[in-house]
């Protein structure tokens, strides 16, 4: 699991770097993370890899989620843990 989608470097470079990974999730625990932080990930490395976490505020979290420009579908499963729970189902979380 990359912590904070790689946040504290190059969003492009941690995105570009992890995408071809398919066993490597991101989480949106960062308090830096925004919207746009969110929608790039998801372009990126499709929104079944991204798992809601939160470092703070819960629902400042919520709020970008919920307000960034994808697919309700996805917000659904981000915020449900559908992502977390199909990552340990693989084995892959050691």
């Amino acid at each position: 699991i990359m912590a904070h989608i790689g946040g504290g470097g190059d969003l492009c470079w941690s995105l570009k770097a992890i995408a071809p990974y398919r066993n490597i999730v991101a989480d949106i625990s960062g308090s830096v993370i925004d919207r746009p932080m969110i929608e790039q990930s998801i372009a990126a490395m499709g929104a079944d890899r991204l798992l809601f976490d939160t470092d703070g505020s819960i629902p400042a979290v919520i709020s970008k989620l919920l307000g960034a420009d994808i697919p309700e579908n996805d917000k659904k499963t981000i915020l449900a843990g559908e992502n977390y729970r199909r990552f340990l189902e693989r084995g892959e979380a050691r």
